[in-house]
């Protein structure tokens, strides 16, 4: 969704994604909130979804700022807030061939702050890093 109000361009995006947390392989659902000022400066609002295969759920949320390479690729990086929002009971595995997680490995994600970086090339393909700060 693009949305256009005075000076300010405001776009919507949804995405899915795998990723791996301390070794375990998750499932990534996010909505990153972009706005493009009369600067030409794009700020994120991002939260993301976790997914472990043990049912257990993480969530982090972050803002940022974006910059532009003349290459047409950018770069991000931001500090990020992880939660636990609720511990699973589940004693199997939702997700098959994956491994399960523990809660005492989730919880100590509770209430974690991260720093995030990115560069994305001008296809959209990238690696996140994400180092635990405290």
């Amino acid at each position: 969704m693009y949305i256009r109000y005075k000076s300010l361009s405001i776009v919507e995006v949804t995405y899915t994604g795998n990723s791996t947390i301390e070794g375990p392989s998750t499932q990534t659902f996010g909505t990153i909130i972009g706005t493009l000022d009369e600067n030409v400066v794009l700020h994120f609002k991002v939260k993301v979804i976790i997914l472990f295969a043990s049912g257990n759920i993480l969530t982090h949320e972050s803002e940022s700022i974006l910059h532009h390479d003349p290459d047409g690729s950018f770069s991000d990086s931001s500090v990020i807030i992880f939660e636990s929002p609720f511990e699973s009971t589940n004693s199997h595995s939702i997700l098959k061939g994956t491994s399960s997680v523990s809660n005492s490995f989730i919880h100590k994600f509770n209430d974690v702050f991260g720093s995030y970086k990115t560069t994305v090339d001008p296809s959209g393909n990238s690696i996140p890093q994400v180092q635990k700060l405290c």
